[in-house]
């Protein structure tokens, strides 16, 4: 039997990303990104399809690409073990970038490899968090424990981008997942 291919989809998120991306970015950096994404999606992709996991859907959001399984639920190991496959691509293509001398490259992947791993959900560390406090503690107190840590990164990413004065970047991306926290646990308690 042949596998149901993933629907794929564009967010109003995703386009603004797009748009943000071609209006911002140099040539060079853009296809650094790009490759650099593609390698990180790619490990989940291969993690997912090692474990016999379909995929439904394949979304570009504000954040990036979101994967959506087509089965309910994965063992808490096997989402732990999805969600780190695609930042340990991501080094081993930051890795081999530099090794071939596309230094951009090797940065922006290293980056995107080091931001996935904040312990924030819904970024592949936080996701990691969560299955590991649900495994762990049990499904109520691992949530618990995935929305406090969650939260205190969000802010402290918000916190270190202003007291360091990282840019404005850190800052954003700080107070939004911070909010984004709070609305999965508004979107919890309903």
């Amino acid at each position: 039997m042949r596998a149901r291919r993933p629907e794929l989809a564009v967010t109003p998120g995703g386009a603004l990303l797009v748009a943000a991306a071609l209006f911002f970015l140099d040539d060079e950096t853009l296809i650094s990104l790009v490759a650099a994404a593609f390698f990180h999606e790619a490990g989940h992709l291969f993690a997912l399809a090692v474990l016999g996991v379909g995929v439904a859907r394949v979304r570009l959001t504000l954040t990036g690409a979101e994967i959506v399984l087509a089965e309910e639920a994965v063992s808490y190991a096997d989402e732990i073990v999805c969600a780190l496959a695609g930042p340990a691509f991501g080094a081993a293509a930051a890795f081999l970038f530099s090794a071939f001398g596309f230094y951009t490259a090797a940065g922006v992947s290293a980056a995107l490899t080091v931001f996935n791993l904040l312990p924030v959900w819904p970024l592949d560390g936080g996701r990691a968090l969560l299955a590991l406090g649900r495994l762990a503690l049990g499904q109520e107190r691992g949530e618990k424990v995935c929305f406090f840590a969650s939260l205190a990164a969000a802010v402290s990413l918000a916190a270190a981008g202003l007291l360091l004065r990282w840019g404005a970047l850190p800052i954003i991306f700080g107070l939004w997942l911070a909010c984004r926290t709070c609305k999965n646990l508004a979107d919890d308690v309903k």
